[in-house]
């Protein structure tokens, strides 16, 4: 619960500097990046809520579950839309938006599992991975090594690798809240096309 909670503060710290810079630079880009910050940090309150406190919560532990699940499928649609931002002209850029928020309807339509959103937060950043590969920026070496860190969290969260006192999920945040960094100063970083 603590290291749930740990993320979303940072989450919601890399959120207010990235919608102001988005909103004085007047880049779409780095303002949808920090609404997924923002949904990231809801889906890690949400679920250090659900993680401390199911027993005493009943059913709306499970609805606040799956708030948490849909929060977490909108930052990647949010991540992989300021990416495109970031990358492509806007000739370019219409289908593949178009096609995250299909592939986002899609899955929504489906009353998604973690395992299911995660993976899709994973194929969101992969194609991140991609834009950034085929279009270096300043932002590119922040965004890939963010990618990777996230990536590595998701490994640590399904090894049930425990250290000390601290479990894989308490892993996986630590890491996640490392690889938020490395993805925040990529996306202050992006600039409209």
């Amino acid at each position: 619960m603590l290291t749930d909670y740990l993320l979303a503060g940072a989450a919601f710290i890399f959120t207010g500097f990235l919608l102001r810079g988005g909103w004085l630079k007047r880049q779409l880009s780095i303002g949808c990046w920090g609404m997924a910050f923002g949904l990231v940090g809801w889906a890690a309150a949400l679920g250090g809520t659900c993680h401390g406190f199911s027993a005493q919560m009943g059913a709306l532990g499970h609805d606040l579950w799956q708030i948490m699940i849909y929060s977490l499928s909108g930052a990647s649609l949010m991540l992989l839309g300021g990416s495109v931002f970031g990358s492509l002209p806007p000739p370019a850029r219409s289908w593949l938006l178009w096609a995250a928020l299909g592939k986002s309807l899609w899955l929504w339509s489906r009353s998604p599992s973690f395992e299911a959103v995660a993976l899709d937060y994973m194929a969101s950043l992969g194609l991140v991975l991609l834009l950034m590969l085929w279009r270096p920026m300043a932002a590119a070496p922040w965004l890939i090594g963010g990618i990777f860190s996230s990536g590595l969290a998701l490994l640590l969260l399904y090894s049930r690798l425990t250290v000390g006192a601290l479990t894989a999920a308490d892993l996986y945040h630590l890491a996640q809240i490392v690889g938020l960094g490395l993805l925040y100063q990529g996306a202050r970083r992006l600039r409209d096309r």
